[in-house]
């Protein structure tokens, strides 16, 4: 009768000094109601957290002690899983005990009622016997014990032996049951043998347990047992309605992700679950922990600018050491930057017990000066840095600024991200900046929160192995051909591998991509549903053996550091390889097909793009044996095979069918373009330009395709034209294909060039000198060369370049001469002729061999290609070598054989001239100037000034072709007697030979100037 809503309402005020809110009313006295009714023995109040839950625990323990008597509850034990956690329930319930046993009448209780923490399990083993034997004195005291649950383990209690009767007496209230009581462990059948619920058969302890976030387990365990197998919390106040009501601040407003934008190599082949998986290791990871904590620093330093109260944030850490290192980190960098206006002595890091940094044993007292024992020492801190300890149950109403580090997932991520949402005075939204979290992860986490939760009990039989029988591998033992558990086989080590393969380049604050219905909503709808993925059953002590010390690397992991690679394997790599090449060499479809689903395949083909040869030869074999459940891997294996067929085999028709077929597949999948290049498709190809002669590839598939032969179409045919669609394929994968297709172009653009001074010219004898002059030339390009008529294309280059076109179409022939002794012979042509040029008696072996050559071209005529083998008519044209000897001044060289050179030899340079004179314009006027060089300059050089007779008619002939004498003035070598006339000649003599000399000199005003005008030439000549 005592316990009606008003009174605990007032309860309720008295204690804590605030108006409570009506579920807090409504729980309490449902409770217990329920308990004087004998209803039920256990009890779920589902609160959802910063709702006042440990307010509801305290008003439950104050009426159990008020009505002890007619209840018949002398002893409350408040179990708590963390000593954090422990100690913060302690001192509310402790405070809001002491306000009423001081309170007026009615509500004061007896004075003998007490608040007491067991410390450790010595004292709660004191305090249980001190209870049991004050019942059994028949004065029992009326107690609230708080103490964690780890501590009904230990050695000190497990001689203690519970009374019925106290176990009858004594209600047990265990907070944050969804993660301390899973499945009836082994610390919650601890607890229950300790208290004695063995001694009560048929209805054990009373429980009244609380949690934020129910789990299958915490329903399945305290939960009410309703119709059709459903279990629900006792009483409910969700999420939901207590963001609806305002009890809590919005969570969901300022929630923003912070990605992590790696830029590491190709990562064309990464799935979303890859890149997923990547983004949460690299949260995670210390190596870019500075990058993160500056990045909290830069956002929580201005942001707290412009409030009434001094705000406080906290960083969620992955672990006890992290911790250390994130907060020394942080207090260095605000020591740096003083703009940010966070003082470095009030950023505090929160974690339990000691640890080993650097050789060092690290606590919270040498980290900040003193140890954080409660949260009253916590809320003194600007920022805070937590590892588990003021994660849950941590109530400041000034914490606004929440950055999450580790990832958070099922209840523990609501409980978390609930920290800052309490009300107070001038607090804005609460903020949060997840690190860890991905594409509303931590939203989704918090969606069945938002409204009531039921529990349908369901089993799963798991599934028997070969023997009929559950098949479980012994712990420690590495499966039958997988490598024992050392450095490089363990998850973590594979997975600092795949750290140390990526980069980060910067963080990127953005929204969720997507918002779960249930939480964007915020409306009351049908319960969710939970399940359990198999039926509870106690686990026995024997069962609890020693943890793993290294979780053997899984191939998800294994394929995902080898998809990454963007250089050559280390060992560690390629022990991973060869893991994965294990298990595909079993052929068992069930892992095929699982390797298949992570993109084993493209692994594989990262592998063959960076790794050496025996990489790639454990990459293929693992290939082949996926082709038949992976159709990438097929792509790659047909690949594989017709390179290495047209590399191969000796019948060009093969050779041309495989190209082609691999072409088509690159073409399909582009991206195995750079697979074929490290695979050799590129040299194969270039190779096949010159594998095979003219005369097999003329008649490799007569029939068939007989008219797209070299026999027909030359450099057009069908083969050469699949060789060379297969390096263009390769793109810019294959540097040597490249190469070889742009010294293709680069020939074609010489050929097509005719006019003197093309600065394209230039251009593309500048490529194809720098590529083929380079040490590092292969041979097979420099067989490309010739087969693309490099020697001809050249000998162009000599008629229309000018002197640098020249020496770079010379450079490319003296490299092509390593191949063929022609285009060695050919790249001395200029010098040569140079040389002969510039002759005097008698001509040098040399210039004799030069002149011969020049004779050969001059005197032969070119014959008309028809069928390639047989000639049937002349061509009156010259040949492009004996075009390149005239642009390179044949015809001023033969000029000075004439002079210079004995009868033969003069012969020889009469014929050349007369050869050429219908190609070169200037050779009939010089024919017709002089009969015989040496006898006209001879005469000239012997007769007297001025000139008379024989020697004034030779000077009038030249006068005549003075155009031509004047352009092979230096062959003759008659300038000095030219200026000699100038000076002491007549007027004739002067007038003829000062115009030959100024048109061989025009352009040079100090030559003009001196041609040889006497005292009254100009005046005359302009007369």
């Amino acid at each position: 009768s005592w316990v009606r809503r008003d009174r605990i309402r007032k309860v309720l005020e008295l204690g804590s000094q605030r108006t409570p809110y009506e579920h807090q009313v409504d729980g309490v006295v449902n409770v217990l109601k329920a308990i004087a009714a004998g209803i039920d023995r256990r009890f779920l109040l589902y609160y959802a957290p910063r709702t006042g839950k440990t307010l509801v625990q305290a008003t439950i323990a104050y009426s159990l002690l008020r009505l002890r008597q007619e209840l018949g509850f002398s002893l409350v034990i408040v179990v708590n899983d963390r000593e954090a956690l422990d100690s913060q329930s302690f001192e509310v319930v402790n405070d809001f005990i002491l306000k009423l046993k001081f309170a007026p009448a009615p509500w004061s209780l007896p004075q003998e009622a007490c608040v007491l923490r067991a410390d450790t399990a010595v004292e709660l083993r004191q305090l249980l016997e001190a209870s049991q034997r004050l019942l059994q004195a028949g004065s029992p005291q009326p107690m609230v014990v708080f103490t964690t649950l780890q501590k009904f383990r230990s050695e000190s209690l497990a001689g203690y032996l519970p009374t019925a009767e106290l176990a009858e007496r004594t209600l047990v209230m265990p907070d944050e049951v969804h993660r301390s009581h899973k499945e009836w462990g082994v610390l919650t059948r601890a607890m229950a043998r300790v208290l004695g619920a063995g001694l009560l058969p048929g209805k054990g302890l009373t429980y009244v347990a609380l949690t934020g976030t129910p789990s299958s387990a915490a329903l399945d365990s305290f939960g009410t047992k309703l119709s059709d197998g459903i279990t629900a919390p006792f009483h409910t106040y969700h999420l939901g309605a207590a963001v609806r009501e305002g009890r809590v601040l919005d969570p969901r407003v300022e929630y923003f992700e912070v990605r992590s934008i790696l830029a590491s190599g190709d990562r064309g082949s990464l799935s979303s679950m890859d890149a997923g998986r990547l983004q949460r290791l690299v949260s995670c990871a210390s190596a870019h922990l500075r990058e993160r904590v500056a990045c909290i620093l830069e956002h929580f330093g201005p942001a707290r600018e412009g409030l009434i109260y001094i705000a406080q944030g906290m960083v969620v850490c992955n672990s006890r050491a992290e911790v250390v290192q994130a907060t020394r980190c942080a207090r260095q960098i605000a020591r740096d930057r003083p703009d940010l206006g966070i003082n470095p002595g009030l950023i505090l890091g929160a974690f339990s017990s000691g640890l080993p940094i650097d050789g060092e044993r690290v606590d919270e007292s040498q980290l900040n000066g003193n140890a954080l024992k409660s949260a009253a020492d916590a809320k003194r801190a600007h920022l805070l840095f937590v590892a588990h300890k003021f994660e849950t149950g941590y109530d400041n109403p000034s914490l606004t600024y929440m950055y999450v580090l580790r990832s958070l997932s099922g209840p523990l991520a609501t409980q978390v991200l609930l920290r800052h949402c309490g009300k107070r005075v001038g607090k804005p939204r609460p903020v949060t900046l997840d690190f860890a979290s991905q594409n509303g992860q931590a939203l989704r986490a918090m969606d069945m929160f938002f409204g009531d939760v039921i529990y349908r009990a369901g089993e799963v039989v798991p599934k028997p192995g070969p023997s009929g029988d559950v098949a479980r591998r012994p712990q420690g033992q590495p499966e039958e051909g997988r490598p024992a558990n050392n450095a490089f086989a363990s998850r973590r080590a594979v997975e600092q591998l795949l750290l140390g393969r990526i980069r980060l380049e910067r963080l990127e604050m953005q929204r969720p991509m997507s918002t779960p219905p249930r939480v964007a909503a915020s409306l009351p709808g049908a319960p969710h549903e939970l399940s359990v993925c198999k039926a509870p059953r106690p686990r026995e002590l024997a069962e609890v053996g020693p943890p793993r010390a290294l979780a053997l690397s899984d191939p998800c992991t294994d394929v995902l550091l080898l998809k990454i690679l963007n250089s050559p394997l280390n060992d560690g790599e390629r022990m991973a390889l060869q893991r994965l090449v294990a298990k595909a060499e079993r052929g068992h479809a069930g892992m095929l097909k699982a390797l298949s689903k992570h993109g084993a395949a493209f692994a594989m083909q990262q592998v063959i793009c960076v790794g050496n040869e025996g990489d790639r030869e454990q990459a293929m074999s693992a290939i082949f044996k996926l082709q038949d459940v992976d159709t990438h891997a097929k792509a790659l294996a047909e690949l594989s095979q017709s390179i290495k067929v047209a590399g191969q085999d000796m019948n060009p028709s093969v050779c041309r069918d495989e190209l082609v077929k691999a072409t088509g597949i690159i073409q399909v999948k582009p991206d195995l373009a750079r697979v074929a290049a490290h695979l050799g498709m590129g040299g194969i190809a270039l190779n096949s330009l010159t594998r095979f002669s003219s005369m097999q590839l003329s008649f490799m598939d007569f029939g068939s395709s007989s008219f797209d032969t070299p026999f027909f179409r030359g450099n057009d045919s069908g083969f050469y034209t699949a060789a060379w669609n297969a390096m263009t394929a390769l793109g810019e994968h294959d540097l040597e294909a490249q190469k070889a297709l742009q010294a293709k172009e680069d020939l074609q653009t010489v050929s097509s060039i005719t006019e003197f001074g093309d600065a394209r010219l230039t251009l593309a004898l500048n490529r194809l000198q720098t590529s083929a002059a380079t040490p590092n030339c292969s041979v097979m390009f420099l067989k490309m060369l010739e087969h693309r008529d490099t020697k001809e294309v050249m000998l162009h280059a000599f008629e229309v370049g000018d002197d640098d076109d020249v020496q770079k179409a010379a450079a490319v022939l003296k490299s092509l001469g390593q191949v063929s002794a022609k285009a060695a012979e050919l790249a001395l042509l200029p010098e040569r002729l140079k040389s002969l040029q510039g002759a005097r008696p008698p001509l040098s072996a040399s210039q004799v061999q030069t002149l011969g050559m020049v004779h050969r071209e001059a005197v032969a005529r070119k014959r008309h290609p028809f069928f390639g083998f047989m000639s049937f008519f002349d061509d009156d044209e010259p040949s492009k070598e004996l075009c390149a000897h005239i642009g390179l001044g044949a015809v001023f060289a033969m000029l000075r054989v004439l002079f210079v050179g004995s009868d033969t030899q003069r012969e020889a340079a009469g014929e050349v001239l007369d050869a050429v004179k219908d190609s070169v314009q200037a050779v009939p006027g010089l024919l017709r100037a002089f009969g015989s060089p040496r006898k006209d300059v001879g005469l000239l050089a012997s007769c007297a000034l001025p000139t008379t007779g024989s020697a004034r008619e030779v000077l009038k002939r030249w006068g005549q072709h003075a155009q031509q004498i004047a352009a092979v003035l230096p062959a003759l070598g008659a300038e000095g007697r030219l200026r000699d006339m100038c000076a002491r000649g007549d007027e004739t003599d002067r007038a003829i030979a000062g115009h030959i000399l100024r048109l061989a000199h025009r352009g040079d005003p100090v030559e003009e100037a001196a041609a040889g005008e006497g005292p009254d030439a100009k005046r005359q000549r302009t007369r």
